[in-house]
């Protein structure tokens, strides 16, 4: 499993920035192919702390 966490509050979906690394974009795509799963979740921020939020959708095709 892939999992990514996005530490933002303001994000709907999760892409690969594929133009900004297409190596890590290739390797990302044999693991998929290879059958490795991708979870994306958010962050809620407060002055208290740092919680893990809900799932984000996972947009890369």
């Amino acid at each position: 499993v892939m999992f990514y966490l996005i530490q933002r509050t303001d994000c709907e979906a999760f892409t690969l920035a594929a133009d900004i690394d297409p190596t890590y974009a290739a390797a990302y795509a044999e693991a998929r192919a290879a059958g490795v799963e991708t979870l994306c979740h958010d962050c809620r921020i407060t002055p208290e702390g740092v919680w893990l939020g809900g799932a984000v959708r996972v947009d890369i095709p």
